[in-house]
């Protein structure tokens, strides 16, 4: 393990406190499925137009299908505020229908056919008819029902006090923002060599329902049947099928390395994705029947987005512009971890537990030196998360650790004493008591027993997986309403509905282009040789 840099943090809080270290930014985007309770089969409603404009609303909107929303929380340093807010939004939803729910697990509820999961409508704006014709590409690419597994996003940045200060401690001769963009990256590399450890800790989609496995090669095996709800089929020793084969991956980005060691390079290695053809997605067709695209492209990425990085630098960007754009040109403001399973255990599908772990974990990558990414170091982060994917719960398991097999109870012991380490070298008691105890709350899970894939595990052998979420999707909306007072955020979350449509309408009547020449000059953007700052 790289120790982190605790004389460096030290000599910070001498010089301007510690406060600023643990003020972190923080938001959540999470998924769900919209699910009919009474059978637990997935809605074939539309999102309903009460809740704002999809495109435009600044919290609530759809993923990939028009059942499958997503909640976006405002930006916070408190984890207590950031989930309570995920709880009052979600709550503000469920409170619309008394028959549907928000399925509690990644791996979907029923699924119908393929062709009858509905691509989110986003309207006739150049932007909205982007979105939907990029969900279109995925459909043919990947299927549908692979694009309706759901996740948890945790973004995450350090404010810009703590960056003048730290770029001013370190003596750095950067400008600020490429020296950002370095400590970042640093992160993200770090974060990417220890990030089988959130896999093992958070990773709970073991089980799924037959409906989701039609047509699809599998190894799993029948753990459950019964007569109301079908077959479930699992692994029993893995942690995460939706980061696994079955998931977010595909044989058509095997061999994309994206490198983290600059920001450059980081911008290159995708762009290169963006400009190859791949001959499965020429054979599909840029064009339907009828003339109309059906893919932006039929490059082995059609945006910067279908990689399924399990970790982001992120820059917002500008309608009409390109994400990668932005990126290298305005450089990174903040980094999104992506690889977090739903938690069917909480109501709001993550903890707060789960929530200060993540800072304590993200701070201390950030504070550790980071080996520049080889080819070697690549591929052997590639082997340890699939050894954790496939058989994290195993007894006796071993990864790699710099070439060497270790054993991996003894790695995880070593990284939370390193955690625990580096948050005891910050002064500030209050928030640096949260993250010690979520450090201390995790451990327990170092025996695979009690981790969340093993509850599942569990729950899926004795009730069936879809009869167990399907309980746990009533629960938690029961219990959603009795905790969370949504009447405090209703007011705004009215403003938003109505300041959304309003927006949509005005964004509508900015279109001055036809949609294809919309459609090429955004991906022209994505080729924007600017020097990333």
């Amino acid at each position: 393990m790289v120790r982190s840099n605790i004389d460096t943090l030290q000599k910070y809080q001498k010089k301007y406190g510690s406060q600023s270290i643990l003020s972190v930014n923080k938001g959540i985007e999470k998924e769900g499925l919209r699910v009919n309770l009474k059978d637990a089969k997935l809605a074939q409603t539309d999102h309903d137009p009460k809740f704002g404009s999809k495109l435009l609303h600044k919290w609530i909107t759809t993923d990939f299908a028009e059942s499958l929303l997503e909640f976006i929380t405002p930006v916070s340093h408190s984890s207590q505020e950031t989930i309570n807010t995920l709880g009052n939004l979600q709550t503000y939803v469920l409170k619309q229908d008394d028959k549907e729910g928000i399925w509690p697990s990644s791996m979907p509820c029923i699924l119908p056919d393929d062709k009858d999961i509905k691509l989110a409508y986003y309207g006739e704006s150049n932007s909205g008819r982007l979105k939907t014709l990029y969900r279109s590409g995925l459909s043919l690419r990947y299927g549908r029902s692979m694009q309706s597994i759901a996740g948890v996003h945790y973004n995450f940045s350090m404010t810009d006090e703590f960056w003048k200060n730290w770029h001013e401690l370190l003596g750095s001769e950067l400008p600020l923002q490429k020296f950002i963009n370095k400590e970042y990256l640093n992160l993200c590399r770090n974060f990417r060599k220890y990030s089988n450890v959130l896999l093992y800790l958070f990773g709970n989609s073991v089980a799924v329902h037959e409906s989701f496995l039609k047509g699809k090669k599998h190894n799993l095996k029948v753990i459950h049947e019964d007569e109301a709800f079908g077959k479930t089929y699992a692994t029993e020793f893995g942690t995460c099928l939706r980061m696994g084969g079955l998931g977010y991956t595909g044989s058509s980005q095997d061999g994309i390395r994206i490198c983290y060691n600059g920001l450059d390079s980081y911008c290159d290695s995708l762009e290169n994705a963006l400009k190859v053809s791949y001959k499965p997605f020429e054979e599909i067709g840029l064009r339907n029947e009828n003339g109309e695209l059906q893919q932006i492209s039929t490059n082995i990425l059609q945006i910067e987005n279908e990689f399924y990085s399990i970790i982001r630098p992120k820059r917002i960007a500008p309608p009409g512009k390109s994400a990668l754009a932005s990126l290298r040109s305005e450089g990174i403001e903040y980094i999104e971890v992506r690889l977090l399973d739903i938690n069917p255990f909480a109501e709001n599908g993550i903890s707060e537990e789960q929530a200060n772990f993540l800072d304590a974990f993200l701070l201390t990558c950030l504070f550790s030196e980071s080996q520049k990414c080889t080819r070697e170091i690549y591929n052997e982060i590639e082997d340890n998360n699939q050894r954790i994917i496939k058989e994290g719960r195993k007894d006796n398991l071993t990864i790699l650790n710099n070439g060497q097999e270790v054993s991996y109870r003894n790695y995880l012991e070593e990284f939370f004493n390193m955690m625990e380490e580096t948050m005891n070298s910050i002064d500030d008691g209050h928030r640096k008591e949260d993250l010690i105890k979520s450090i201390d709350f995790h451990r327990s899970m170092l025996n695979p027993r009690n981790t969340l894939s093993q509850r599942v595990y569990d729950l899926a052998c004795e009730k069936g997986f879809i009869s167990s979420m399907r309980e746990l999707s009533i629960s938690h909306r029961r219990g959603l309403f009795e905790s969370c007072n949504e009447s405090i955020f209703q007011g705004k979350l009215e403003e938003e509905k109505s300041a959304s449509v309003q927006r949509q309408v005005e964004f509508e009547k900015l279109d001055d282009v036809e949609f294809e020449d919309y459609v090429a000059a955004y991906v022209e953007s994505s080729f924007s040789k600017k020097e990333t700052v």
